[in-house]
Order: structure tokens, then C-alpha cells, then sequence
């Protein structure tokens, strides 16, 4: 996968990681909770999806395994997922 597709992949990665959140455990959990979740819903999405963006940042396999950029993507994507949120909510108004 080519950067751009990359970059593309997680940035729509991470909006659907703030919404699927957001939309199911939004009435349950407050604060800190979501936090983990959202990591813990983009570190399980980008095991499975196998992404791992330390290749957009020119970091292959001889800096990172595999797993461990994956879990470092999913960080950031969980992370993301709020500042995806706030870039469209400003953009709405």
C-alpha cells in the first residue's frame, strides 16, 4: 500500500473508530473511559486490518516489527479518532 492510500486508510480508520464508538458506548461511558476504548477499538482495527503506518513515516521492518507498528497505528487512530471529530465538527459550523 502505497502512502497515500495509507494516510487515506487512516484517516477514514479513525473516523469510524470516533463514530462506532461515539454511537454505541457514547450513553455508557464518559471521559477517560471512551479514551480507552477508542485505543482499544484502533489498536484491534489495525491489527486485523494489518496496517501499519510506521511505513508512511519511512520506518519499515528493520526499525519496528510488524505488531508493534500496527499497536503504535492503532494508538494514534484511537487517539485520532477525537481530533477527526473536532476537524469535522469545524467544519459544520
Amino acid at each position: 500500500m502505497d502512502s497515500a492510500n495509507l494516510f487515506s486508510a487512516l484517516v477514514i480508520l479513525a473516523t469510524f473508530t470516533e463514530w462506532a464508538t461515539e454511537r454505541l458506548f457514547g450513553l455508557w461511558l464518559k471521559g477517560q473511559w471512551m479514551v480507552y476504548l477508542s485505543a482499544a477499538v484502533g489498536v484491534t482495527l489495525c491489527l486485523l486490518l494489518r496496517l501499519d503506518g510506521m511505513q508512511l513515516l519511512g520506518l519499515g521492518q528493520s526499525y519496528f516489527h510488524p505488531v508493534a507498528g500496527q499497536v503504535i497505528t492503532g494508538l494514534i487512530v484511537g487517539a485520532g479518532s477525537s481530533a477527526v471529530h473536532g476537524f469535522f465538527k469545524k467544519i459544520k459550523s
